[in-house]
Formats: structure tokens, sequence, C-alpha cells
């Protein structure tokens, strides 16, 4: 996981945000709406973040997503997401 301390440094800074719920997150980048939680402090966000690289019940509901534009034209560039807590064995590492 060497990506994990990249994460911790852009979220001091803004460029991170914890996401919830994956209809809930198509619903709003579908309709260009920013997610509710997008203006979250970073207290918060690091806080699902820890929940997240611990494999947490409630750290696998969240998702990181960096924080670029909700109103782009190209659906797939609107907060995208960058990091999410996935349990399932990998298909070819195990």
């Amino acid at each position: 996981m060497p990506m994990i301390p990249n994460k911790r440094r852009w979220a001091p800074i803004g460029y991170v945000v914890c996401g919830l719920t994956k209809l809930q997150m198509r619903e709003e980048r579908g309709q260009g709406i920013a997610s509710r939680r997008r203006d979250a402090t970073v207290e918060e966000n690091l806080s699902h973040f820890e929940k997240m690289t611990k494999g947490t019940q409630e750290g696998v509901r969240w998702c990181l997503r960096a924080k670029m534009s909700v109103d782009n034209p190209n659906k797939a560039m609107r907060d995208p997401v960058i990091y999410r807590c996935n349990l399932d064995p990998h298909h070819r590492v195990g």
C-alpha cells in the first residue's frame, strides 16, 4: 500500500474528500451536484480514512475521492474515487 502516505499528505490541503455509498455518489455525479460530504472538515476526512485503512465495518462503507470538479462534462472526472477499502481477496494474488 505505498499510496496511503500520499493520501494523508493530500487530505490536510483539501485535495481529497471521503464519500459514502456507491448509489448516492452515482446519482450526485450524474446530476452534477456537489456531494454533501464535499465540504467536510479535514479532521472528519482523516478520521474516515483511518477507519478505511484499518478495514473496519464503518471504513468499508467509505471511499476517498479526488476533489476536482462536480460539473465536468466528462462524468468520470467528477470527483473520481481514488482509494477504497476492499476486503475481498484479490483474484490473482489472494
